[in-house]
């Protein structure tokens, strides 16, 4: 397929599935992400709204989703050299260096899940524009212009984030 088809795999070993003797690797990348929020004090010891920013911004760095001038393009040729890589359209999450708004909420909420934060992921369109609920869905977290900020869901803050992604 011509659209990437995204694996994560966040334990210590390769993950073999039934369907046509496919393995899943394990995502070094990510795990090392989630060992360093998990091992990062500051992370550990701050409230939630603080947890939320230290992640929202640890994904814009793996991301580097604050580079908006090129990202669209550097992302689909990045994209196009991992399929060539892997001969395939199946990519581990952790092996992207680009990510768009789906992405970047794709991986927010995988990293969430695994650190008890209660996030929601949200795609809508076809295109990918994707983004995260917080606080019980009355929040949305910015990954990618303002990074890290926390509007409240009704907000016309948060309506023109959602306006601006892509």
């Amino acid at each position: 397929p011509i659209i990437p088809i995204y694996t994560i795999n966040l334990k210590d070993v390769d993950l073999k599935l039934n369907c046509n003797s496919r393995t899943i690797l394990k995502d070094i990348p990510l795990i090392e992400l989630k060992s360093s929020l998990l091992n990062d004090v500051e992370f550990m010891g701050s409230e939630l709204h603080e947890k939320i920013r230290i992640l929202a911004k640890k994904v814009s760095e793996f991301f580097q989703t604050d580079d908006n001038d090129c990202l669209a393009h550097h992302f689909a040729m990045h994209l196009n050299e991992l399929k060539f890589k892997f001969s395939s359209s199946v990519i581990k999450l952790g092996s992207l260096k680009y990510g768009n708004s789906f992405e970047a909420a794709f991986l927010f909420k995988v990293l969430a899940d695994q650190l008890n934060i209660d996030a929601s992921f949200v795609a809508v369109d076809k295109n990918g524009k994707s983004w995260n609920e917080v606080c019980n869905g009355n929040n949305i977290v910015d990954l990618i212009f303002d990074i890290g900020e926390i509007y409240e869901s009704t907000s016309y803050a948060a309506q023109k984030y959602l306006q601006n992604i892509s």
